[in-house]
């Protein structure tokens, strides 16, 4: 359900319907409404207070909470499946963007993905949920070095001139955790992808997961966040 018609469902609320409140995309509770103020806000009891966009109302409310459809009574995803507990989506809204996804770890967003590979994670974290993968990993697993470059739809008369990528061998582009054992590395190769990999030390590597090869610098990036557990903070090399 996108922004428009969530909006709308919203709009036709009335004292006693049955709504779902949200965290992300799981469900919490599901509650009743109380009733509707002159201002268009929704109260719900226990649940608390929500706009008419469906987002919790009130300085010191929980603002991670939603207004939605009791789950599987809406009969379509909300387009939000934002995982606060690891890999999760949220649907691109705008005609060029059509079919895309922003993938996210937790808060932090990762690529914006276009169709068709955008469907294929799409129904992969939303099974993941559904088989209580709590962070999505396994599921996005086989996708990661699919994830291509982030670009727009844009409708154009004239056919697109390729241009093939040729990228010098050994370049690293960025680095996290500096001087750390848990220092990470993402250079060029030779084929045009790209390699993440743990920088040995004295003792050797804390991280045996690496070194790793991927199509594009973002699919390394969600590697590394998969395997921490956590996003990484990436800097440009000195």
């Amino acid at each position: 359900m996108n922004q428009a018609a969530l909006t709308e469902w919203i709009a036709t609320l009335a004292p006693g319907d049955a709504v779902g409140i949200f965290k992300g995309s799981n469900q919490q509770f599901e509650t009743r409404v109380v009733r509707r103020t002159p201002s268009g806000l929704i109260v719900c009891e226990p649940g608390g207070t929500f706009k008419a966009s469906g987002e919790c109302h009130g300085r010191l409310a929980d603002q991670s909470l939603r207004l939605r459809p009791v789950q599987g009574k809406s009969g379509i995803g909300d387009g939000n499946g934002k995982n606060p507990d690891g890999f999760g989506f949220v649907d691109v809204r705008g005609e060029a963007w059509k079919g895309h996804i922003n993938l996210f770890w937790k808060d932090f967003p990762l690529a914006l993905v276009p169709p068709p590979i955008a469907t294929e994670i799409r129904t992969a974290l939303i099974l993941a949920q559904k088989d209580v993968d709590r962070t999505g990993a396994h599921a996005l697993a086989p996708h990661l070095d699919k994830l291509p470059s982030s670009k727009p739809v844009q409708a154009t008369s004239q056919a697109p001139v390729r241009r093939q990528r040729t990228l010098v061998a050994d370049i690293t582009l960025l680095v996290a955790n500096k001087d750390t054992r848990d220092e990470l590395t993402i250079t060029t190769q030779a084929d045009g992808r790209y390699m993440i990999d743990n920088v040995s030390g004295r003792t050797g590597k804390a991280w045996l997961e690496f070194p790793r090869s991927y199509a594009t610098i973002a699919a390394c990036k969600a590697s590394a966040s998969r395997v921490f557990g956590e996003p990484q903070v990436w800097e440009t090399p000195e």
